[in-house]
């Protein structure tokens, strides 16, 4: 019966110094480990044209499109096109010149007729088509 009385190994003082100690250590730990995270800034204190002490992600992809490297990439592909040279085409030089003597004949008309008033002939040369003025 005396052997019931007594405490178990596991409360006595020297069985429960190592799991004091290994308590303490465990709890230290997860401290030492989870402490880092509980001091870190949610913002860095950084301003404008500062120095970061570690390298920063942005939270999302930005696009950024330079004007300078577009206009040089435009520059290239237009030095890279051959010029194509056509020659003349006599039938818009015809069209042209014919265009242009049938505004001179009818210039010429408006000017030689001697019924009508200076306001009408200003009219009518304003009127004709092809052919812009402005009034004086």
């Amino acid at each position: 019966m005396e052997s019931q009385l007594q405490s178990p190994r596991f409360f006595s003082r020297q069985g429960l110094l190592p799991v004091l100690v290994l308590v303490c250590v465990t709890i230290l730990s997860y401290l030492a480990l989870i402490q880092p995270w509980s001091l870190r800034q949610t913002t860095l204190p950084l301003a404008v044209g500062d120095v970061a002490s570690q390298d920063l992600s942005a939270p999302h992809d930005i696009q950024y499109v330079s004007k300078v490297l577009t206009d040089s990439a435009r520059d290239t592909a237009e030095r890279a096109v051959a010029p194509v040279y056509v020659p003349p085409d006599p039938s818009i030089a015809r069209t042209q010149a014919t265009t242009l003597t049938d505004l001179l004949q009818s210039i010429s008309t408006i000017r030689s007729d001697n019924t009508t008033s200076l306001e009408d002939k200003k009219a009518a040369l304003i009127a004709i088509q092809g052919f812009s003025l402005q009034p004086i």
